[in-house]
């Protein structure tokens, strides 16, 4: 949307170029290659769009375009515009490189030989409310961690804004996490604490999953893309965007956000707890009243004497004085800190041997 609203404001649409330059071939993106290109019959010619990550896109070209024509493509040019690349990174842009050239037969290789356009700098800032939601999952025992395919200083710029890292801290990139299968048993705990990951391919973020739960995590991931879904499965809990998320994502997926908010994950933690304590406390109260009717008629039957309430009596009590309040309690708002306390173990019955020692005392 940026780059379409970007060739707009200079009086360009797709609409209009594309009676003059018809779509004849396309390379999709792919996360391997982090670039993509299409074809475009012009005339005899063919036309060859190209945009990727400027590491990926760069070595490709042999020409940049100049306001004299083209112009040689030095090595000294080619680090010159990577380091542009790295500044606008570091500012907390997301960086696409724009090159094309002309080719006589769509068949011909689309990468190589191509002249650099330039680079696009897109401005994607976080959502506000994003620092605190981070903040929030922090005191509730939930480690956050960034995986992206972005720039490592994109993304450790991002971080440092909404405060998932510190400002010394670095981003791990893919090439970091190659054989990260067979990794030891140090580098693996190195890995788990690091927060940051960035340029990681879809196979490295399956395997980041395993690495934490082999560790004995609970794993929680979101995702959009199709190559997200292999890791949204193996992930214990695969959260998918309902908007801008694919259908195969939301398939692979447990959970999808209907408005593609972190927070709403954040609010859904704080409602599950909610709801698992409503529950506790209903069973635990129900049990307890229980329990207290059927020691005071098996005591009454064991010492001799008559039954100290009618059956019509408990009747009653289960009726009006054990559903009401039970109903109560199974609607609670639960306890402001619910946030602040610790993770429960996802083995813990709902009734664990503290709530039964609490059910026989009341009873």
């Amino acid at each position: 949307i940026a780059l379409l609203r970007a060739a707009a404001l200079a009086g360009l649409t797709r609409e209009d170029l594309l009676p003059d330059y018809p779509l004849a071939a396309e390379y999709a993106f792919e996360s391997r290659y982090k670039r993509m290109a299409t074809v475009h019959q012009h005339g005899d010619s063919y036309f060859v769009a190209v945009k990727g990550a400027p590491e990926a896109v760069l070595p490709d070209c042999t020409q940049i375009a100049g306001t004299q024509g083209d112009e040689p493509f030095s090595p000294e040019d080619f680090k010159d515009w990577l380091q542009r690349s790295d500044i606008h990174a570091a500012q907390g842009l997301r960086l696409l490189a724009l090159a094309a050239k002309t080719i006589s037969t769509p068949t011909e290789p689309v990468y190589g030989g191509l002249t650099l356009l330039g680079l696009v700098a897109i401005h994607d800032p976080p959502r506000g409310d994003i620092r605190a939601a981070i903040r929030s999952c922090r005191d509730a025992g939930i480690s956050v961690i960034m995986v992206t395919g972005d720039h490592a200083e994109t993304a450790r710029s991002i971080s440092q804004a909404v405060g998932l890292a510190d400002s010394g801290a670095g981003a791990v990139t893919g090439q970091d996490l190659a054989g990260l299968s067979e990794t030891s048993e140090a580098e693996g705990h190195r890995l788990r604490k690091a927060a940051v990951f960035a340029r990681v391919s879809p196979e490295q973020k399956l395997d980041l999953i395993r690495l934490h739960q082999k560790a004995g995590a609970i794993v929680a991931m979101t995702g959009d893309g199709v190559n997200d879904a292999p890791a949204l499965r193996q992930a214990n809990i695969g959260v998918a965007m309902g908007i801008r998320g694919t259908q195969v994502a939301k398939e692979a997926a447990d959970v999808v956000l209907q408005d593609d908010s972190f927070t709403s994950i954040v609010s859904a933690v704080r409602e599950g707890r909610i709801i698992f304590g409503n529950i506790r406390r209903f069973a635990g109260y129900l049990l307890s009243c229980n329990l207290s009717e059927v020691l005071i008629v098996g005591l009454a039957v064991l010492v001799g004497l008559p039954l100290p309430i009618l059956p019509l009596q408990i009747l009653f009590l289960n009726l009006v004085t054990d559903v009401f309040p039970a109903f109560a309690l199974g609607l609670g708002e639960g306890p402001e800190d619910v946030l602040r306390q610790p993770p429960r173990d996802p083995a813990e019955p709902i009734l664990a041997a503290h709530q039964w020692r609490k059910i026989v005392l009341f009873g």
